[in-house]
């Protein structure tokens, strides 16, 4: 199985091979670098003759699929690429950043920002169809299904997770902001979507299970495969998904009419609900700039 990297420059839907169908995604395995081939370039397809796809043309429960999906798909891929730019920074260990002088702390937060951004994507469905459709799909592939068994997540735990690493008044402090608004923006879908319930993790039974087991679970899951993969490939898949989210956000909005959802009540997670459409774009244009395309005809 082959990465689908190609990017569509124009024109109607395509992602998926039908409105709000799905691709998989190929990453390397876990602590496996992505790798870019001497004057690689990713390819920029023409816009295939219009096929009448029209992205009004799905119902609530195939967009909540979609989103759910793929939305955690982008997720993968912008840990992957978060990870290896500070690794080609800092190098292996994680060290504290908040004397380092010169660090790309734009890069970085745009990585940030666009899984902020995803979170919320991601979640954006109804609590009624959370509770119908992707709460019980997650307890169908394992009793205890969690999120913290996403196999490219641990290179990124720290970063997110470790105080020490980043301090709002240090030279990474626009990292640390965004990193914080990451846990608020959890809490905001956390309380959408279960707000009393326990996670399916903490409601089983099934406490132990191998790690390895889970992370091929958790890929089977998102429809993840493990190979070789170059980071223009990573990149390509990226920008695929991106487009589709960003066409579909175009019509339909982040919530659906049936949420019934209060404004979020913290200044930052609204602030990046009412600017998911725009992150999203953004990533396009910043990978599109950083990439070389060459037109195929």
């Amino acid at each position: 199985m082959y990465p689908h990297s190609e990017v569509p420059a124009t024109g109607p839907w395509t992602y998926g091979g039908h409105v709000f169908g799905l691709e998989p995604l190929i990453l390397p395995s876990p602590g496996e670098p992505l790798t870019d081939s001497p004057g690689a370039e990713l390819t920029l397809w023409p816009a295939p003759a219009p096929q009448g796809i029209d992205v009004l043309d799905a119902d609530a429960e195939r967009i909540a699929w979609f989103r759910w999906i793929t939305g955690h798909q982008v997720s993968f891929v912008l840990w992957r690429l978060l990870d290896a730019e500070v690794t080609a920074v800092v190098g292996g260990a994680l060290p504290d950043l908040n004397d380092i002088e010169s660090l790309p702390v734009g890069a970085w937060e745009r990585y940030v920002d666009g899984y902020s951004a995803m979170l919320l994507y991601a979640g954006s469905c109804s609590r009624g169809m959370y509770h119908r459709l992707i709460r019980p799909s997650m307890r169908l592939q394992h009793p205890s299904f969690s999120g913290s068994w996403a196999p490219d997540y641990a290179r990124v735990r720290r970063l997110f997770h470790d105080t020490r690493v980043l301090r709002q008044d240090g030279t990474a402090a626009r990292l640390a902001v965004a990193v914080e608004a990451i846990h608020r923006v959890h809490l905001r879908v956390a309380e959408r979507l279960v707000p009393e319930g326990p996670s399916l993790l903490r409601e089983s039974p099934v406490k132990r299970q191998d790690w390895g087991d889970t992370a091929f679970l958790y890929d089977n899951y998102f429809l993840t495969r493990r190979r070789s993969v170059e980071r223009r490939q990573a990149v390509g898949q990226l920008l695929r998904r991106l487009g589709a989210i960003s066409d579909d956000l175009a019509v339909h909005g982040l919530y659906p009419a049936d949420t019934g959802r209060a404004e979020a009540a913290d200044p930052v997670v609204r602030s990046i609900e009412n600017r998911v459409a725009e992150l999203a774009r953004g990533l396009i244009e910043a990978m599109s700039a950083d990439a070389t395309f060459t037109y195929t005809a």
